[in-house]
């Protein structure tokens, strides 16, 4: 029980801490970020820049707060020399995280609104997979918050 009530109390202070992070203001800041921390496997700043209520459901609810396997899962994708190849990468493996687009918001009303965004990865021994994860846009009554999420399922 008290492990349990760590985890929560833990990842509570991760997603306050988030909140504060006002250079994440633009979405494009935000995943340049991402990508710099994931390049630099910044555990901890990848997990701030991750969206509250998909660590809840995906870490704590699915994955029983196994940070390593939640931070790992997120890295799958299409190589891109052959796009039937379906790849992940764990964190350990990736050399270089580089963010490369990002589509257009679901909706302008939408709170939240999500996008999608897609990175290349490049592990040491040379493969390079295409990743496309999800921002999230939440509207604040100073402007908007932007989050990172990948699927859940």
């Amino acid at each position: 029980m008290k492990k349990i009530l760590f985890a929560v109390l833990a990842l509570t202070f991760i997603s306050f801490n988030s909140m504060a992070d006002t250079d994440a203001k633009k979405p494009k800041q935000l995943l340049k970020k991402f990508a710099s921390r994931v390049s630099s496997h910044d555990l901890k700043g990848i997990l701030v820049l991750l969206d509250g209520s998909y660590k809840q459901v995906q870490l704590i609810g699915t994955l029983d707060n196994d940070t390593t396997k939640f931070i790992d899962e997120l890295f799958c994708g299409y190589e891109l020399k052959n796009e039937s190849n379906f790849k992940c990468m764990k964190l350990s493996e990736i050399k270089k995280c580089s963010f490369w687009k990002c589509g257009d918001f679901d909706s302008e009303s939408n709170n939240p609104a999500y996008a999608s965004a897609t990175f290349k990865l490049e592990d040491y021994a040379g493969l390079k997979i295409k990743v496309t994860l999800v921002v999230v846009r939440h509207t604040t009554n100073t402007g908007y918050l932007y989050r990172m999420a990948g699927s859940v399922g």
